[in-house]
């Protein structure tokens, strides 16, 4: 069926429905038309619609057959669990983008008011990065002396193979000595990491300082 064929059979049975609806006993012209769709597909009209298909969704018609109120259908108690948990969804969304707005605003009046010029950020950065290389030379030292001191110690626990009981205790202070050195050469690690963060919040803290320059000239 064509399109005008389609609309024209519509408009067919909208009227038919409201001559049958309006000849009916007691029937006025003010009252309201409904049109509902039942379990098998079919188009409905009438004053009144079943019970059953209350929540199924429906339209109010008008006199001329035109649609002014149009009731959707009864959401499933999944369908509004889903929607509650969306909304909470977008609700922490936003909560979460507005602290971070806000961070950033207070990061940004951190920046201005410590700060006048470029050159004092790098001051503060090399200083920073100074007393972290001051704090790793200082442990390499350690870390050396103690690689002696564990060499010594080997060669202590090899020359003392007739007597069990010192070749146990050497041992002992070889296992102990180890595991200071893995500690030593560990937190020189983390200091290192240090330097490396340093210098990359750096980079991030005066790419944002010239931003912030440059939008108040």
């Amino acid at each position: 069926m064509d399109p005008i064929r389609r609309i024209l059979s519509k408009r067919v049975a909208v009227i038919t429905a409201l001559l049958i609806i309006g000849a009916m006993p007691g029937a006025t012209t003010a009252g309201s038309v409904y049109k509902w769709v039942d379990d098998n597909g079919k188009i409905n009209y009438g004053d009144r619609i079943p019970p059953q298909y209350i929540k199924h969704g429906h339209q109010e018609l008008s006199e001329q057959g035109v649609a002014i109120r149009s009731i959707d259908r009864a959401k499933t108690k999944e369908q509004i669990e889903d929607e509650q948990r969306r909304k909470a969804e977008q609700e922490q969304l936003r909560a979460e983008r507005l602290r971070n707005e806000q961070k950033q605003k207070d990061y940004d009046r951190l920046l201005l008011s410590t700060y006048l010029v470029e050159e004092d950020m790098i001051r503060v950065r090399d200083s920073k990065i100074a007393t972290l290389e001051g704090t790793i030379n200082l442990t390499e030292r350690n870390i050396r002396n103690i690689k002696q001191t564990l060499e010594m110690l080997k060669q202590e626990a090899a020359e003392q193979q007739q007597d069990a009981d010192l070749v146990k205790e050497a041992l002992e202070k070889v296992a102990s000595t180890e595991s200071q050195l893995k500690e030593y050469e560990a937190y020189v690690q983390r200091k290192r990491d240090e330097q490396k963060n340093i210098r990359a919040q750096f980079d991030l803290d005066l790419a944002r300082f010239r931003e912030l320059k440059a939008a108040k000239q």
